[in-house]
């Protein structure tokens, strides 16, 4: 057994240090990618997604239409694709402003002895966001089983923070400028760009009229606190 250097009558919770050093390995990387992805890049307990790790499927109710989200972290544009309207809209919240995102965690739903982090079945594993994940670890206890599949025990166990954050540690889906360090909330005016091709210029209002309500819906769901006005063309 290891002693912590600063009380030696207390040992290292060695159990802890080992697996934050599985969560730092490209294996725990990899592997947690591919489960971000599998669930959509979406929390499967609060439903927050980041559309900036990748293109998300959002069921849109209202319409009954699957949209498309994607966020470019780096130009701070938002692509939102309609499939039932087959209308894509390239919304500009302007370089410099920043959509806050929520920050996507892999939880462990059981613990297996000896078995690395990233050498679980899939069904093992669950995409939440840092809230929930938090609060998952807080309220529930993990079962641990050995490789034979015979439950040992059940304990609390602290969420392993795996992740840089760059950006301020304010709630998700508001606009922000500065750095984690020095920002302030920000207010938007996008700008709303969308194409009509030639063939479909007898229906350039009608189309205009599709691209300002999914523009308000859009907002309505994810942005209420910021006003609907936009500049379009």
């Amino acid at each position: 057994m290891s002693w912590d250097k600063r009380d030696p009558k207390r040992p290292l919770n060695t159990e802890k240090i080992m697996y934050k050093e599985q969560y730092q390995t490209l294996e725990w990387f990899n592997k947690k990618q591919m489960i971000i992805q599998k669930d959509n890049f979406t929390c499967q307990s609060c439903k927050k997604f980041d559309p900036s790790l990748g293109t998300v499927a959002v069921f849109n109710p209202k319409e009954n239409d699957l949209e498309f989200h994607r966020y470019d972290s780096n130009s701070s544009i938002y692509y939102l694709t309609s499939q039932k309207h087959g209308m894509a809209l390239k919304i500009n919240f302007h370089f410099g402003t920043w959509l806050k995102r929520p920050i996507l965690q892999v939880h462990h739903k059981r613990y297996i002895e000896s078995l690395k982090v990233w050498d679980y079945e899939d069904n093992d594993l669950t995409t939440l966001c840092k809230s929930c994940h938090s609060e998952e670890h807080r309220n529930k206890t993990i079962e641990i089983f050995n490789l034979n599949g015979e439950l040992i025990t059940q304990k609390h166990y602290e969420p392993i923070d795996d992740d840089e954050q760059s950006s301020p540690n304010i709630r998700p889906w508001v606009f922000y400028s500065g750095n984690r360090d020095n920002y302030q909330i920000s207010d938007v005016l996008p700008f709303v760009g969308y194409f009509v091709q030639e063939k479909d210029l007898n229906r350039f209002e009608e189309m205009r009229k599709i691209a300002n309500e999914m523009v308000e819906y859009f907002f309505e769901r994810f942005l209420p606190d910021y006003s609907k006005k936009t500049n379009n063309t």
